[in-house]
């Protein structure tokens, strides 16, 4: 985690350069597939559970599962575990792209156009292997699952302030794990085990997280390495840990 918050800006750098390219290229569709993956927590999505389940990610997302109002795209879909999803993002450079998209041929969303005007569909290898050239270094898209549910979990702490007692803490550690679960669509467990990242949870136990957060919400470093606020927090505290 800590490897992956010094490589985010340098792949989110790349990204916005290729999301403002005007072509359906193959570099515009998978940075947008990215950018979705970091704030939509959708799965990234895997061909052998559409066929044999008919549940979804991002990669094997279809046009019946889109829409787009304006600047707003709306997903709705059936994910792992046949869990429904909807949701809605709002961004004007992303909701072009969908657009776009939902206007070629064929029924798979994401499909990049080639120099020979061929379409291919966008996978989750095509993923993955733009996350290792943007980043240098063997990340995937998982661990934007892992990264988010950790930031998401150290903020939601922090909100919290320390427990007076051990109900409370119990309680407060139990309220945030199952926010990280509802945005992440995985069971409390899941979540707890795989998706938050142990430091997180035991130095908030320890009251360490919340003057953390505080002292670090307070720095100018997040804008040097170009993270948000609770991203730097988060970052800080694993690495400290």
């Amino acid at each position: 985690m800590v490897a992956f918050g010094e490589r985010l800006p340098t792949l989110r750098r790349a990204m916005r350069g290729h999301m403002r390219e005007r072509t359906l290229s193959r570099d515009r569709l998978i940075a947008t597939v990215v950018w979705l993956l970091e704030h939509t927590f959708i799965r990234v999505g895997n061909k052998t559970y559409a066929d044999q389940n008919q549940s979804y990610g991002l990669t094997t997302m279809r046009n019946k599962h889109v829409g787009v109002k304006g600047n707003t795209v709306t997903f709705s879909f059936k994910g792992k575990s046949g869990v429904e999803h909807e949701l809605d993002v709002t961004n004007p450079t992303v909701a072009k792209t969908i657009k776009a998209c939902i206007d070629l041929p064929g029924y798979e969303l994401f499909q990049y156009v080639d120099e020979d005007d061929k379409r291919h569909v966008v996978d989750s290898a095509d993923v993955n292997s733009y996350l290792r050239a943007h980043t240098g270094a063997d990340f995937s898209a998982k661990d934007f699952r892992t990264w988010g549910g950790s930031v998401l979990a150290g903020d939601s702490l922090y909100h919290k302030g320390n427990a007076e007692n051990p109900k409370q803490l119990k309680s407060n550690i139990a309220d945030v794990v199952a926010v990280v679960s509802d945005h992440l669509g995985n069971t409390k467990k899941i979540c707890r085990t795989y998706y938050i990242h142990p430091a997180i949870i035991s130095s908030y136990e320890r009251e360490i997280l919340v003057p953390h957060f505080a002292r670090s919400y307070g720095k100018k470093s997040s804008k040097k390495l170009a993270l948000t606020a609770e991203e730097y927090a988060t970052w800080s505290l694993i690495k400290d840990s």
